[in-house]
């Protein structure tokens, strides 16, 4: 019996080979199969569910610019991406892990966060902005912080440190600064002029 098999927004049915949207799915644990396979005896339970590989994934088509930029790729330039992205993800999967990281690595993400409560954006780096926000989420009880953007730089301490000084009229405190996102954007594209973007 074929197995159910995963592929970007859908996964293809294990019998009969159509794509179904994620909705059509359950998992359990660390297994996923469709309903069609689930009503068939015994079904398929061979998918894995694997939330660090997925987390890679997103980093890598960042890192391209999108999915769609980064499967238009040769192999080696995926693999190479794929790389950055799991050192990346390595690097920043928790505190202890990202301050060890910045001392040696330069590469990683500049993030714009915001939250409906708070005036203004903050702005940061990081290796991996999705553990970030979550680590930020864990300080709200309404889990509000929104990721309004981030983009890749092969140095994002200095990226950032740009952005900041061309930020600096704006500044409230610490890395919040009282802009919007169109004002964010506008900075962010004048960083990446002369940034060296992979």
């Amino acid at each position: 019996m074929k197995c159910c098999s995963g592929y970007r927004k859908f996964w293809y049915c294990g019998l009969e080979g159509v794509p179904q949207p994620l909705s059509n799915f359950t998992i359990k644990g660390k297994y996923g199969q469709c309903y069609i396979c689930k009503r068939v005896a015994g079904g398929c339970t061979d998918f894995k569910y694997n939330p660090r590989r997925n987390a890679i994934s997103k980093i890598a088509y960042k890192i391209a610019g999108s999915s769609v930029l980064f499967y238009k790729m040769p192999k080696e330039w995926r693999l190479h991406k794929r790389a950055i992205a799991t050192q990346l993800y390595e690097a920043g999967k928790d505190v202890a892990s990202a301050i060890e990281a910045r001392k040696t690595r330069k590469n990683g993400f500049v993030y714009f966060i915001s939250h409906p409560k708070l005036q203004g954006i903050k702005v940061g780096s990081a290796f991996d902005v999705h553990s970030r926000l979550s680590t930020y989420q864990t300080y709200c009880p309404e889990r509000s912080f929104v990721l309004e953007h981030y983009h890749y730089f092969d140095d994002c301490r200095e990226a950032e440190s740009d952005i900041q000084n061309l930020m600096g009229p704006w500044h409230l405190s610490g890395e919040w600064y009282d802009v919007d996102t169109q004002l964010t954007n506008f900075f962010l594209g004048k960083v990446c002029e002369g940034a060296t973007v992979q």
